[in-house]
């Protein structure tokens, strides 16, 4: 059990966030023999791109999260991340929890309404059932921009809700589901890096996706300021260069470039986890 068959002298990489990103970053740094610890609230990955249709399909809910411990086994923690503590080099969770690490890769993702995320600290099997049990109250879609959307019950069926548009349009509803859209998901990081933020709450990073100023924290996916459509494919593409990139330090060698443009890594420089930690696998 754990993450990892052997560890690399004085290395211990935590991940916040176990997503898309995340969980492209664990498999590679469990690869190269690196010492991590994952985090995250919820204690299995979320398939969420099959969010809506787990929403309609009773039984499909259960097909869209995976345990974290079943594949990290003690390499994975869950928690809430309240705050980084750069000084020290730790990571704060809530309950006063610290686990200090050597480099942070953040991949905390994007937050969002329920049933198009699940971001609570929860059980995968309480999630399920929240999927199993919407899946039963939806009758009808119906949506128009609304303006009292704050006064209203979302996500349980209630006879004669009414919707009232921003034009002054009354609409009668027996269900409500918010898809207003997601938003950077900076609560775990976002008082100790507001220097480093972008205006929508993402990391500004530089061409090695490092954190503006930190040469041992990264940012992975949806909440690195990346100029580019925001995908998991590309997730996974910056979790190569952020664990590639710390395997590179390790053993001296050049740090890997990441192309937006070409939306793939430069191959100046290579990417080889294993050789840094047989360098120095203790």
């Amino acid at each position: 059990m754990g993450g990892q068959a052997s560890s690399v002298e004085g290395v211990h990489v935590v991940v916040v966030g176990g997503g898309f990103g995340g969980i492209a970053a664990c498999q590679q740094l469990r690869s190269g023999g690196l010492n991590f610890t994952l985090i995250d609230m919820r204690d299995a990955f979320h398939h969420n791109v099959a969010a809506l249709r787990a929403s309609v399909q009773p039984g499909f809910a259960q097909r869209t999260f995976i345990p974290y411990a079943e594949t990290f086994g003690d390499s994975f923690v869950q928690g809430r991340v309240q705050r980084v503590d750069t000084d020290r080099q730790t990571v704060v969770l809530e309950g006063g929890r610290e686990i200090q690490y050597s480099h942070l890769i953040l991949c905390t993702g994007t937050d969002g309404a329920f049933p198009g995320k699940f971001n609570t600290v929860a059980s995968y099997q309480t999630a399920v059932q929240m999927y199993e049990d919407f899946s039963k109250q939806v009758v009808t879609l119906r949506g128009e921009k609304a303006s009292n959307l704050s006064e209203l019950q979302l996500n349980v069926t209630q006879k004669n809700s009414v919707v009232t548009t921003e034009r002054g349009t009354n609409l009668t509803s027996d269900l409500i589901i918010c898809c207003t859209g997601l938003k950077v998901n900076s609560a775990a990081y976002g008082s100790s890096f507001h220097g480093c933020l972008a205006d929508n709450g993402a990391l500004k990073v530089n061409d090695h996706l490092q954190v503006q100023g930190f040469s041992n924290v990264f940012a992975v996916g949806d909440c690195a300021d990346v100029n580019e459509p925001k995908m998991a494919y590309h997730a996974g593409l910056h979790a190569a260069v952020a664990v590639g990139n710390i395997a590179n330090s390790l053993s001296g060698k050049e740090l890997t470039s990441y192309h937006t443009d070409e939306g793939t890594t430069s191959l100046g420089a290579d990417v080889d986890v294993n050789s840094a930690a047989a360098n120095k696998v203790t």
